[in-house]
């Protein structure tokens, strides 16, 4: 074997192993930022959010006081961040037209004559649907998950509501 074609196959083989290398380096560079940004970025505890020391009554999830489901809608994921900072120190929050179209992607004009609310939500996991309630200004969230329960998990929802909430519960449950 000649020493060139000797030295073309060193070359060759040089140039796959760097290939193979500078892939490899980038799949790790990638991994470490996923496993960076799951722990950072890490759901905070839902404690804060549920209401657990007041029992549900038959009253208080009567189908005459359920809130319009096409009145509640789930804040995007990419924009949760932004509504669960505004529902930090309270259960709610009126929010602005600009606020619901930058949130929500509602136009005005697509809207009810009602206010928008940013309201506290929780859930088990992500099969299920909330329902609220609302009487005499007071807002019950729930949001039954099926399936065996598991780690909450917050969510924030727009409701159009007619008047302010006073109070929140909200309440989440699995259904096995």
């Amino acid at each position: 074997m000649s020493r060139k074609l000797r030295f073309q196959r060193r070359k060759s083989l040089h140039a796959v192993i760097m290939k193979l290398l500078s892939k490899i380096l980038i799949v790790s560079i990638f991994c470490a930022a996923l496993i960076y940004h799951a722990v950072a970025i890490e759901k905070p505890q839902v404690e804060s959010w549920l209401e657990s020391r007041r029992a549900l009554t038959g009253g208080d999830v009567d189908v005459d006081n359920e809130v319009a489901s096409s009145l509640v809608h789930e804040v995007k994921l990419s924009r949760s961040f932004q509504a669960e900072q505004l529902l930090e120190a309270k259960s709610f929050v009126s929010l602005s037209d600009k606020q619901v179209t930058s949130l929500f992607g509602i136009e005005e004009k697509d809207r009810t004559p009602n206010k928008p609310y940013l309201v506290r939500g929780v859930y088990l996991n992500g099969n299920g649907e909330f329902r609220l309630f609302f009487k005499d200004g007071v807002l019950i969230v729930t949001h039954g998950s099926l399936g065996a329960g598991g780690k909450a998990f917050r969510c924030p929802l727009l409701v159009f509501l007619p008047s302010p909430p006073k109070i929140v519960h909200t309440y989440a449950s699995p259904s096995n």
